[in-house]
């Protein structure tokens, strides 16, 4: 139990100055780099470079993974704004093939609807995490920084304090200790070595690595954060689909793809549809980049299917036929 001043501390609390707090108990002189920052080119990621380049000797690398669902375009974009911002940014592609075969494995396994009813982008996100913690382990990177906001990680509920941060990320590893029990528990699960792989991967992580999510601490408005990099970096879209006022999300193939799982996987559910729809709500996001998403939304969940929206759905093994 807290005692009446920590608790009083804790209500006082200055979470801006705790986030600082945290970076000076984990620096490091000895690295090539003070940051290790997930990367995709984005509003949020490349804000957050923006940040740390100016905190402390802003020793910065960008890490980004290639799973095959970004075009060419994109990491070409995300290419030219790493020189822009003048940071080394180190891309890891992986297998395809065997990428698939995880995310298809994710998808017709009902066990993992139980864990999240988007169980593709929650474990490719702890994948990504995951990876980047491991180069940064190699590299002798004390501090990995990821860009979820505090929507996305707490789905709406607010962290107020940083010892509601921290009783949040010890519920986090109870519910990882859960999901890998289920895993022991499934043998089909040890029936496939890639599959057992990326698994490994994502609950195996490196314990000489601090991961940190600076919006659970800082403030998070999507419009300021956009305003601030088209002034100092003109950024715009690494996807070149949006303007930046309508710009709301990442250019992964399988984001254009979610209304038409809910059909295909019993059971499937984009929870991504209700994170924006609060980000909106507390005026995180604008009504342009709003009604945006919806447009699109609505457009890809009634759309007909494109040749390629076919060829990834086949290659995930989840095909039901035509869907409309």
């Amino acid at each position: 139990m807290l005692g009446e001043i920590e608790l009083l501390e804790f209500i006082n609390e200055n979470l801006e100055q705790s986030f600082y707090k945290v970076l000076e108990e984990n620096y490091s002189e000895n690295s090539q780099y003070d940051y290790l920052i997930l990367f995709s080119g984005g509003k949020d990621s490349t804000y957050l470079v923006h940040i740390f380049k100016q905190i402390k000797s802003g020793r910065v690398c960008l890490f980004m993974l290639d799973n095959g669902y970004d075009s060419d375009l994109t990491i070409n974009n995300v290419r030219k704004l790493a020189r822009e911002l003048e940071c080394d940014l180190y891309i890891q592609s992986l297998d395809v093939k065997t990428l698939n075969g995880f995310y298809s494995f994710l998808l017709t396994q009902k066990e993992f609807l139980k864990i999240d009813s988007n169980p593709l982008c929650f474990f490719c996100s702890k994948l990504f995490c995951a990876l980047g913690v491991k180069f940064a382990s190699k590299m002798n990177i004390p501090i990995v920084i990821n860009g979820a906001s505090a929507e996305q990680i707490a789905l709406g509920n607010t962290l107020a304090s940083s010892y509601e941060i921290k009783m949040f990320e010890k519920l986090t590893e109870i519910k990882y200790k859960k999901i890998i029990k289920m895993l022991d528990e499934l043998p089909v699960t040890l029936e496939n070595e890639n599959i057992k792989k990326y698994f490994d991967k994502i609950f195996n992580m490196p314990k000489n690595v601090k991961l940190l999510y600076p919006y659970l601490y800082l403030k998070y408005d999507i419009d300021d954060i956009k305003k601030r990099l088209e002034e100092k970096y003109n950024w715009s879209d690494p996807t070149e689909q949006f303007s930046n006022e309508e710009y709301w999300s990442s250019g992964c193939k399988l984001v254009t793809l979610l209304g038409k799982f809910n059909q295909l996987v019993d059971g499937f559910s984009s929870h991504e549809e209700k994170q924006i729809e609060r980000e909106y709500e507390t005026g995180t996001m604008s009504k342009t980049a709003y009604d945006s998403w919806k447009q699109h939304n609505e457009m890809w969940k009634y759309s007909e299917l494109s040749g390629e929206d076919k060829m990834i759905i086949k290659k995930l093994g989840i095909n039901k036929g035509d869907v409309r």
